[in-house]
This record gives C-alpha cells, structure tokens and sequence, in this order.
C-alpha cells in the first residue's frame, strides 16, 4: 500500500496542480471524475482488463474515457490527457490512490482535514458531529470523519487522530497520564 501511494503521489499532485490552476470548478469536476474511474479500476474486471497485455493504453484510456458522466456532459480535455498518461505509464490501476491523494490535497486546501475517531462504545452521528466541533480548535482545521473505530481498551472518552497529530481525551489516556505524573514524582 505504502508503495503504491509514493507511486500515486506525483500523479495525484500534478492532476491538483493542473485543477487548481483552471478553478473551484475544474477541482470538483476532476475529484469528481477521478472518484468515478476509480470505483471502475477497483472492478476485478476492469483490473483483468487493464493488466490484459492485448489491451494496449490507447485502448485503455479510450475505455476509463468512454466510461466519464458529468451532470452537464462537460469534456475536460486536459483531465482526458492525464488519464492518457496514466494508461501509457501503466498506472491506470493507481486510479484509487490517486483519488485519494487529489481529495486530500483540496480538502486541506479548504483548511478541512480528515479525523479518525476512536472511541471505546459506537457513536451517533450527532455524537460524531459533537466531537469533530469540539476538537477543531485544538487541531486548528475543519474537521470531517471519515471513519469512527471502536476500541474498547480505551474504557471511555474519545482519541482522535488527525494525519500524524493525536489528541487522547480517552479515561485510558487520562489513567496512563496520571501514572506517570506518579512515577515521575516519586
């Protein structure tokens, strides 16, 4: 995995760079279509396809093209050509890592990052929506979940993780920091 996303990440960047450049439009419209290609590269079939030494790139970009909605059956030749280049590179597979990478690049260019939530009891949505508000200002971004775990060691409470950046708020974390503020005095 760790391997595919390093593969991807330059891929994924230049798509951004090229989106940005052209508007607030054109970064939907590629994360949008991206999104879409990439559900089509993850199909077993579509998978069989691509690594198909019959199948030459022009014929596999000429299928991820042909497979492309928009609302308003908008072309974006530049977003054509990328998918051209990935499918000569042989990196048409890589679609949903760079799906990924793209939708990140654009959320924290909007200044909203992704929060994994890990909580000891499931979560309602409201409960979920309640500790992504009260951890914005700590972590200094928007905040949107894309997952909540449950992991029963922490007892109670939540920690949330953000990138590389963790706030415990666990009682665990809580109990593991009063242990050592002990050690530490005695």
């Amino acid at each position: 995995m760790a391997e595919t996303l390093t593969i991807a990440r330059p891929y994924a960047e230049a798509a951004f760079k090229v989106a940005k450049q052209k508007g607030k439009n054109a970064e939907n419209l590629w994360a949008e279509q991206l999104q879409q290609l990439a559900l089509i590269a993850k199909n077993a079939d579509a998978a069989d396809f691509i690594h198909n030494p019959e199948n030459n790139a022009a014929t596999v970009a000429d299928l991820f093209i042909s497979c492309l909605k928009t609302e308003d059956n908008k072309k974006d030749p530049e977003f054509e050509n990328f998918i051209r280049l990935l499918a000569d590179n042989h990196r048409i597979a890589l679609l949903p890592e760079i799906s990924v990478l793209f939708n990140q690049a654009k959320s924290e260019q909007e200044g909203v990052r992704d929060a994994i939530i890990y909580s000891a009891f499931p979560l309602t949505d409201e409960q979920k929506n309640q500790v992504l508000k009260d951890f914005e200002p700590k972590f200094g971004c928007k905040l949107k979940s894309g997952d909540v775990q449950i992991d029963k060691n922490l007892i109670g409470g939540v920690r949330v993780c953000v990138g590389d950046k963790i706030l415990d708020a666990s009682v665990r974390g809580r109990l593991e920091q009063m242990s050592m503020q002990l050690t530490a005095a005695s």
